[in-house]
């Protein structure tokens, strides 16, 4: 089924009072349509996707979608922001979210993670409040802990800011696309750039921080 064009008044209510947008729905569409591999490999999830309703559906999918949603346009701010003086963030580790809970369904529930994210996001917020420019990232998983749902603030954390551990061993059982074998001639990506206009240094002389990023993303092109 195609979320897009549900018009399902009930998981359009679901958005709203989550403050994503609709056009979410859209990426969620085009992602499964893009890999119809899916159909063969996984067929237990295409059932289960396919005989829900829309709101049920959509719940469904996120269980295994390790980006974040996204947002009505505004909600998350992309550039600079300013807190007020002294301000404390919300506490990841004694929020509740809904969608957190059901991401961790069958597993461990990651508080020592949260407890991580709320650690990096208050001695951001120590450091705004004197006046130190973030960086993009960090300023990003601020912006998610502050102003967006539990849930994406630890995707985010999670799958997009961390380096430390990479396999990202917590995702549910139905991440399908692990499922999927690759093809015979298949061969990992291999980095061919290792600077950055953060790590300038010549070749031979990276930072371990920088080169470790750069390969978990070369990896992460061939999960």
């Amino acid at each position: 089924q195609r979320l897009a064009t549900s018009n399902d008044p009930h998981l359009l209510n679901y958005l709203s009072k989550r403050r994503v947008s609709p056009s979410f729905l859209v990426e969620i569409d085009l992602f499964l349509s893009a890999h119809p591999e899916i159909i063969e490999h996984a067929p237990k999830f295409v059932e289960e996707f396919n005989s829900a309703a829309p709101l049920q559906a959509y719940r469904h999918f996120l269980k295994g979608y390790t980006k974040p949603a996204r947002y009505i346009t505004g909600v998350i701010p992309d550039g600079d922001f300013f807190l007020t003086a002294n301000f404390s963030p919300p506490q990841l580790v004694s929020a509740y979210d809904e969608e957190l809970v059901a991401f961790f369904q069958d597993y461990d529930y990651r508080y020592d993670i949260l407890e991580r994210i709320d650690n990096e996001v208050l001695h951001a917020c120590q450091a705004l409040d004197v006046g130190t420019l973030l960086p993009r990232r960090l300023r990003r998983l601020v912006a998610y802990v502050i102003f967006g749902n539990p849930v994406d603030a630890y995707k985010y954390y999670e799958y997009n800011f961390q380096t430390e551990w990479l396999p990202h061993r917590y995702l549910p059982e139905h991440v399908v696309l692990s499922e999927i074998p690759k093809p015979e001639d298949y061969v990992e990506p291999e980095p061919t750039v290792m600077g950055s206009f953060r790590d300038g240094k010549p070749d031979g002389q990276r930072d371990h921080h920088f080169t470790r990023l750069r390969m978990a993303r070369a990896k992460d092109q061939g999960v």
